[in-house]
Order: structure tokens, then sequence, then C-alpha cells
């Protein structure tokens, strides 16, 4: 009788070794075949999200010189609980309205958004609840108003500055430890020629989430 119940132990712990041989194989397969990163990425989805962030939008700041310029403010929120790491924001492609359509061009190599306060936070950063970002700058150059994003580095011959009456549509790319997602936010610079004044000329611009 003890004879037979060694037996059966000793088959019963083989087979649980077995399956725990056969659950290792296929795990190691299964990151073999899509990696480390997008397995943690499939587990540990992140939720972080870009809001309008309406009481801190169109406020003035001025530079050493003296001359005035509106800031337009994004917050980035993280709905989990955990800090999400190494955390940036791109441009990532970008969409003029031309006859009232949008057809979006990628930026050949992603433009990232700074992140405010500039001159405290550094380019890639880790978000526990929520940080703002420096979303888009108006400026008064030679005395036209033109709104263009505020960036860490711009390319040479970068042209997406919005004018009077312009409207354009921006892919923004929140990118993270195992996350990436796209948002698009359109930005319509309206036309009011009554107003001359640059916090009057900020009220004209709209932004919005498509």
């Amino acid at each position: 009788m003890e004879c037979i119940c060694n037996i059966i132990k000793s088959q019963y712990f083989s087979n649980i070794t077995d399956m725990l041989i056969v659950v290792g194989t296929i795990v190691t397969i299964i990151i073999a075949l899509w990696g480390k990163d997008q397995i943690c990425h499939w587990l540990f989805n992140a939720k972080l999200k870009i809001e309008l962030n309406h009481g801190y939008t169109n406020i003035p700041r001025f530079y050493q010189n003296g001359i005035q310029v509106n800031y337009f403010y994004l917050k980035l929120k993280n709905s989990r609980t955990r800090i999400e790491k190494n955390v940036r924001v791109y441009l990532n492609s970008f969409a003029k309205r031309n006859n009232g359509c949008f057809n979006f061009v990628s930026y050949p190599v992603p433009l990232q958004l700074v992140w405010s306060p500039a001159e405290s936070t550094p380019a890639v950063i880790d978000v526990s609840k929520e940080q703002m970002i420096d979303f888009l700058k108006l400026e008064n150059v030679n005395g036209s108003f033109l709104l263009s994003p505020v960036l860490y580095n711009t390319p040479f011959g970068f042209k997406e500055t919005l004018q009077s009456g312009d409207c354009i549509r921006f892919e923004l790319k929140i990118m993270a430890d195992y996350v990436t997602y796209s948002q698009i936010y359109e930005i319509d610079f309206k036309s009011n020629p009554n107003h001359t004044l640059i916090n009057d000329v900020g009220s004209d611009i709209e932004i919005k989430e498509v």
C-alpha cells in the first residue's frame, strides 16, 4: 500500500514538473515572438491622457526684451496609481485645413513638446498624477500675430506656424515605458480684424480634441 502511495505521489509531482516545463516553454516562445516590452504593455498598460487646461490658456509671459508672449497649456494626466516612467510628448504629424479637409503629414523625426515650467523640468520625466505642457505660444512678430508649438528643438525650415484665419491639427503622441498613445488636437485661429492687442487675439484661438 505504501509503495502504491509513493508511486502516485511520484507521478503527481512529475505531472506538475512537466506542466511547469510546458508553461515555461510557452512563456519563452511568447517573449521571443512579441518581446518583453510589448508583453509589459499588455499587462501593465498605462493610462496617460492629454487634456485641455482651461484655467491656464492664453496666459501672458514677458521675455527679457519686453516682448509679450501668450502661452497655451495642456495637461497630461496619469489615471494609474503607479508612477509612469520616462514620459515625453511629441508632435508626430500635422494637417492644415484645405477646402474643409485635413491631410496629415508625418514629421521625419517627431518633435518633442516642452514640459512646464521649462526652466526646471527635464525633457524626459516620471509622472505620478499630472504634468503641464507648454503647447503653443502666441507672439507679435513684426506686426503680425503668429501661433506656433513650443518645442525643445525646432528644425531648420519648420513652418507649422498659424496666422489669423488658419486651422491646423496636430497629432500628439504620448510615449513612456510600455506605452504609446496618440491624440489629435485642432487649433482654429479665428480671424477678427478688430483685435489688435495680444490678449484679445489670444481669445480668438480655439483648441479642442478631435
